[in-house]
């Protein structure tokens, strides 16, 4: 088939086959994505045993990462399953609704007027009627609609609670702060955060400053970024040819529970639009763009080093040491651009920054139970022998460099999902962890499949390094 006659046939999903690779991938992403939300929200039925519960949770997520890490290095590159994309499309569509619905679910008493069950069943049959008269991804993207509609509803009727979460407010009270001229570095907000620190780096809190000062709402910010993350995903997969795989890959996470959470409490969605941002530039292969991107995320939040890391190896691999370091330089003169301000008005910033939150594990334990997320780390805690965390976080991204590395002609798409399978098994022995840490790590694999469905049903896109 020629790239004339490719794409008729695969807007019509008329295609035989599915290539399995990246049709895997987004089954991962639906089965990660609901599984976090089923493990946590299911977890009050289980208040006498949840340390256990939690740990079977952990035990079963990352069983499914490294199924999918194995699907990634075996040899399967131009095998098909027998499925047309109109299939592949259809299951997107009712993946999507099934997260949709948990969310509903989940958040009922937000949804007044409406019932939980009324917002479920109009969504499956709207849903399922635009997929039925449009094809492709339409009922995923209107689900994705109506979440964002449903989010913003949450924003305008729920206000921000200090008890629910200290993360905004903690942000509001450090950018107030700046925007007067005084350094939140050298704060203490005691009313909010009793012992940690301002510890967020200035590239998370810094696109919520104007917010700030203009006494508008918060959280427009974030419904900003999640806008701005639909449309980097709908650009990646109508520019690429990924369109079909929307459904599966990325909205059922985009439309979750712990999605809408972070929009009602989360600070994080400066961070998760660099990381698409910054996996899609190296996935395209627009490097210069991708370094400047790269060395904003690394301003954003200091579990970046487990995406960047595995990256950079990749690029001196596969571009060669100069060329590559050139891009590294490019990056840090961004990272710098942003936080030497901050370190030469904080003295001993790099110190607070890094060293200290690297050992919030303890204050973790200390401020709550390091117990009470679904994470591998959980298993060490019980068998006291939560110092091995480090270590084995450490030996685990040296692996996957040297993978890398020793394995330099991989292609991109293969490249971002196993950084972003990675990420997730490194934050997943984090000492200190929430659910939405996960998310980095999904999104990147996103991305991959996304691009690993272009990859094996279309011809490839020439572009330039720069």
């Amino acid at each position: 088939m020629t790239a004339a006659t490719a794409e008729p046939a695969a807007a019509l999903g008329q295609r035989a086959a599915a290539p399995l690779r990246p049709l895997v991938l987004g089954l991962v992403m639906v089965a990660l994505a609901v599984g976090l939300t089923l493990s946590y929200g299911f977890a009050y039925r289980f208040v006498g045993d949840l340390v256990a519960y939690y740990q079977a949770c952990a035990a079963v997520f990352v069983g499914i990462v490294l199924f999918a890490v194995t699907v990634l290095v075996a040899p399967v590159t131009n095998r098909t399953v027998a499925l047309t994309e109109r299939w592949v499309a259809w299951g997107g569509c009712l993946c999507t609704w099934f997260a949709f619905a948990l969310t509903c679910f989940f958040y009922g008493e937000a949804l007044r007027p409406l019932s939980a069950p009324i917002a479920i069943g109009g969504a499956l049959m709207l849903a399922a009627a635009a997929q039925a008269r449009f094809g492709g991804a339409a009922g995923a993207r209107l689900i994705a609609v109506m979440a964002f509609t449903l989010f913003a509803h949450f924003v305008a009727t729920q206000p921000i609670d200090v008890n629910a979460a200290n993360m905004l407010p903690l942000i509001a009270a450090g950018a107030s702060d700046f925007v007067q001229g005084i350094n939140p570095y050298r704060q203490s907000y005691p009313e909010i955060a009793a012992i940690l620190p301002f510890h967020y780096l200035p590239g998370l809190w810094l696109p919520y400053a104007g917010a700030v000062a203009a006494g508008m709402e918060m959280r427009l910010v974030s419904l900003a970024c999640l806008a701005i993350l639909y449309g980097l995903f709908e650009l990646i997969a109508v520019r690429r040819g990924g369109v079909v795989l929307l459904g599966l890959a990325v909205y059922p996470l985009m439309v979750s529970p712990p999605v809408a959470q972070m929009i009602v409490h989360g600070h994080v969605w400066p961070y998760w639009v660099l990381t698409v941002s910054t996996v899609a530039l190296i996935g395209t292969r627009r490097f210069l763009p991708a370094a400047i991107a790269l060395g904003l995320l690394l301003t954003a939040r200091q579990l970046a080093v487990f995406l960047v890391a595995p990256i950079a190896v990749y690029m001196i691999r596969q571009l060669g040491f100069l060329p590559a370091l050139r891009y590294g330089l490019v990056a840090l003169a961004t990272y710098l651009a942003v936080v030497l301000p901050f370190v030469l008005w904080t003295p001993g910033f790099f110190a607070e920054m890094y060293l200290s939150v690297a050992d919030q594990g303890t204050v973790h334990a200390e401020i709550g139970n390091p117990l009470d997320q679904v994470a591998l780390s959980s298993w060490f805690y019980t068998a006291e022998a939560a110092d091995l965390l480090k270590p084995i976080q450490a030996a685990l991204m040296l692996g996957a460099m040297a993978y890398l590395f020793a394995n330099g002609r991989l292609d991109l798409p293969r490249l971002l999902a196993i950084v972003g399978l990675a990420y997730l098994l490194a934050v997943t022995l984090n000492p200190f962890l929430y659910r939405y840490h996960y998310v980095p790590g999904l999104l990147t694999l996103a991305v991959g499949a996304i691009l690993g469905w272009s990859a094996a049903t279309r011809r490839p896109v020439a572009h330039g390094a720069g």
